[in-house]
């Protein structure tokens, strides 16, 4: 495989002109025997991006193969020397299948620039060559400054970055591709491990989140309607979906495709890789991303909260990217518009069904958990537990929601922050020592009533599940609790002072937990407190 020609493609244009003629460049496709031709000269012009934040334009011309399911995209730079080609396996009125391994050889004029061997056509999925990456033109710093991110701080012995990855064409770069794997992940948090390494200060991480934003695109959720050239419009089909149960219309998912998307185990590969870079390859991504986010639910189940991590997650990527989305955009993204109508409405359920909910699980331990643990588990019955650490999620999400500025999403915060604080000031009657075990019982039995407070609660889950003496002093897995000091670090930084009794408790408590079990802390939860 020749794909040292990918990664020196820069240095093969080094002295390209200022700007490009029409027909300059061309695509061969070599597939089961055939090649495939697609020339920039005779691809549509699908409008150009200008980016707000790399301050750039970026045009956008379209080719499609008549007789394969390729499209090849020619986007060069207006006034500059920079190239970038992408190309994109699968369609989303097609049935969905997997191809072969192909090469792609990319032209200017008689002279081969790259020739690369992709070893797998995974229905969905696409992946490009570039001339030239995009500068970083924003520091950590500012991204914390213009509240896009919340801020960051060592907590003293830290985990070392994670191991450096390069990006080849339809491989993973050290994601984890089974997204439905469970555990504690490097990709999976506010940050993946790699991006909250490079905002706590170390550079080297840089290429690691920069190559797994490129891996994004190994994720079969690009669901780009051919008719439009946008990802599909998911107010024109309300309906659709790509879950196992059906929709209107189904949308198939290829099968034995390298990643398996998750909604309840997705990282966020794509929003900080824009926010530093203002590449449109990266908000794309984003967008397929949320557009993936609505289409895993069946009919009657979107906009709704279902499993609370999967509502923590697509509630962060959803808000990533309507927060990033420009006021305008060429034909090939969605508008912005969409995006936010999309984040209000889920607004609105979250205040009509849980803030101001009536029943107990709202008013007392501010859930949004409506199943219960359907399936239970050990001692624990099905229908009665939450898991609160999944909860700390959610609040970690509707945190940022709230540092990026929505308007009405402060009092959802507050109200769901409410339950993290509960478990952990050391006065609503929970044990704060056992503040984020893996579920909290709040009912005896899916018959039984709601405990009635915490302290119900706390009797109720040490006598079943044979919780420890009340205690100051937290007990069992530090994973849990980085994930609550985390959320309780979110509250601090929006002014919730509440908060701030739990949040010294529980950094007092991870800290010295670290230090006397000789163990390091990831930055990807490492929030500062305030």
């Amino acid at each position: 495989m020749k794909r040292r020609s990918f990664l020196l493609g820069s240095a093969a244009l080094a002295a390209a002109p200022s700007a490009y003629a029409a027909d300059d460049w061309r695509v061969e496709i070599e597939t089961q025997g055939r090649t495939l031709s697609f020339a920039m000269g005779a691809a549509r012009d699908m409008g150009a991006f200008v980016s707000p934040i790399g301050k750039f334009e970026q045009r956008c011309l379209r080719a499609d193969a008549t007789d394969a399911p390729f499209t090849v995209f020619f986007r060069p730079d207006r006034g500059d020397a920079r190239m970038e080609v992408v190309v994109e396996y699968g369609r989303l009125w097609t049935p969905a299948a997997n191809g072969a391994p192909y090469r792609t050889s990319i032209f200017r004029g008689g002279t081969q620039v790259a020739q690369i061997d992709v070893p797998r056509a995974d229905w969905r999925t696409r992946w490009r060559w570039q001339s030239a990456p995009r500068r970083v033109v924003r520091d950590a710093n500012g991204l914390v400054r213009e509240h896009l991110i919340p801020a960051f701080a060592s907590l003293g012995a830290m985990e070392p970055p994670p191991k450096p990855q390069l990006y080849r064409p339809t491989e993973a770069a050290g994601v984890t591709a089974y997204m439905p794997t469970t555990g504690d992940r490097p990709d999976i948090g506010p940050l993946t491990e790699a991006q909250a390494a490079w905002v706590g200060g170390d550079s080297g991480s840089l290429q690691t989140l920069l190559a797994q934003a490129e891996a994004a695109a190994s994720v079969p959720w690009h669901f780009r309607d051919e008719r439009t050239g946008a990802p599909i419009d998911l107010q024109a089909y309300p309906e659709a979906s790509c879950h196992p149960n059906g929709g209107n219309p189904k949308i198939a998912m290829a099968d034995k495709t390298l990643f398996t998307p998750d909604k309840a185990h997705q990282p966020a590969l794509s929003y900080l890789p824009y926010a530093i870079t203002g590449d449109p390859y990266f908000l794309e991504e984003l967008q397929f991303q949320a557009t993936f986010d609505d289409l895993a639910d069946p009919p009657g189940y979107k906009q709704k909260v279902g499993q609370v991590r999967s509502s923590a997650w697509s509630l962060r990527t959803l808000a990533q990217v309507t927060t990033m989305t420009p006021d305008n955009v060429p034909s090939w993204l969605r508008p912005k518009a969409s995006w936010s109508s999309m984040l209000l409405q889920l607004r609105d359920s979250f205040r009509t069904r849980f803030v101001d909910g009536k029943e107990i699980p709202q008013t007392v331990f501010h859930t949004t958990q409506t199943a219960f643990d359907d399936r239970g588990g050990g001692a624990v019955p099905p229908g009665v537990s939450i898991a609160p650490w999944q909860e700390d999620f959610q609040c970690l999400s509707l945190g940022w929601i709230t540092m990026l500025g929505f308007e009405g999403f402060l009092p959802i915060f507050r109200w769901k922050v409410a339950q993290t604080i509960a478990r952990t000031d050391g006065r609503s009657g929970w044990n704060r020592a056992v503040a984020t075990p893996g579920t909290i019982m709040l009912r005896a039995n899916k018959d039984s009533p709601w405990c009635a407070n915490w302290a119900e609660a706390w009797a109720l889950n040490r006598r079943v599940q044979n919780f420890p003496e009340p205690s100051d002093d937290w007990v069992g897995l530090l994973t849990p609790l980085t994930f609550t000091r985390a959320a309780l670090a979110m509250a601090t930084q929006l002014g919730v002072d509440e908060a701030r009794s739990s949040f010294r408790w529980a950094d007092d408590q991870l800290r010295s937990k670290l230090a006397s079990q000789r163990k390091k802390m990831p930055w990807r939860f490492a929030l500062a407190g305030r």
